[in-house]
């Protein structure tokens, strides 16, 4: 197996008038496929915040990272899309990918609004991403800015064990220029 390593300092300025300087190296590790040709098909639910503290520029640009995700599924992955403020509802159930267009404009639709309860909104994403684990790789990814008034935090860390459990890998992305990184990790 190959193995890719990308470095990156927070600062690449050194001050030659000091005689000490500090850095922060951050240094991300990744697996290289030996090949390009997916053997097993992808199962993909984006879970989508569109709460009323995403107005704006957050939803947008969740709007764009949900398209660029689903225009990268290949022949054979499947999709789900759900979308949640304090009540969360399926926009596109568990699908073999066929209509990228349509899945498109469900995402277009979504309107910031209303309170936050990402706890609903994992819990049918789970449910959702399990209709078409067999077989696949499932994926779920939540993007929020992790403002969780009406949930639960201690229901999410619940679910996020219980995707563990059932082989599901969850991912969290925080958008917004305060997203809570607390409840995202």
């Amino acid at each position: 197996m190959k193995v890719g390593l990308y470095p990156a300092l927070n600062d690449t300025n050194v001050d030659a008038n000091q005689t000490t300087s500090q850095r922060q190296l951050s240094l991300a590790i990744s697996a290289i496929s030996e090949s390009l040709d997916r053997s097993v098909p992808l199962n993909l639910c984006l879970v989508l915040d569109h709460s009323g503290s995403m107005h704006g520029r957050p939803l947008e640009t969740v709007k764009k990272a949900a398209m660029r995700l689903i225009e990268r599924l290949s022949p054979g992955d499947r999709i789900s899309v759900v979308a949640f403020d304090h009540r969360a509802k399926v926009l596109v159930s568990n699908q073999k990918i066929e209509n990228l267009d349509a899945i498109a404009k469900q995402i277009q639709r979504l309107d910031a609004d209303g309170g936050t309860a990402i706890d609903e909104g994992l819990k049918l994403g789970i449910e959702e991403v399990a209709k078409g684990k067999h077989d696949t790789v499932s994926q779920l990814f939540l993007l929020t800015d992790g403002e969780n008034e009406h949930g639960d935090n201690k229901r999410c860390l619940k679910l996020a064990e219980l995707a563990v459990e059932h082989k599901l890998t969850l991912n969290t992305l925080g958008f917004g220029a305060n997203w809570n990184q607390d409840v995202l990790e």
